[in-house]
């Protein structure tokens, strides 16, 4: 697509997602600037929904309940919800928990920490409380 001065294009990949290109002056392209870009940029990527609030352990080697979640398209001309693909858990703190490669959380300590839950498919995160 070849766009001229002023104007802002709109592209729809295969899988329904949504890109915005060109003159942004006003936030037309939804990006949050006001840059005008030659890079496509993603309208309302995909998100994580995890089913966990926070996961309320009691003390060291209490293990919590496994994270599930689902992944919703943001702005999708054909899907509300994606494959969820896989998914890779982290812990931001091993001293505090530790998490498996199934989404089970175990405590080592005391303290607050999260859960990244990254999702290699749809390139998105959540963040799951473990307290």
């Amino acid at each position: 697509m070849a766009l001229t001065e002023g104007q802002t294009g709109l592209i729809v990949d295969t899988k329904g997602n949504v890109y915005t290109v060109g003159y942004n002056n006003q936030g037309q392209i939804g990006n949050g600037t006001y840059e005008n870009t030659t890079e496509k940029s993603i309208y309302k990527p995909s998100k994580i929904k995890h089913n966990t609030k926070s996961n309320k352990l009691q003390k060291a080697g209490d293990t919590g309940e496994k994270i599930e979640y689902t992944v919703t398209a943001g702005f999708n001309l054909l899907y509300d919800e994606v494959e969820k693909g896989e998914c890779e858990y982290k812990t931001q703190d091993d001293q505090i928990a530790t998490v498996d490669d199934q989404g089970v959380v175990t405590a080592t300590g005391i303290e607050t920490t999260y859960i990244k839950v990254y999702n290699k498919q749809n390139d998105c995160y959540a963040a799951v409380k473990v307290q």
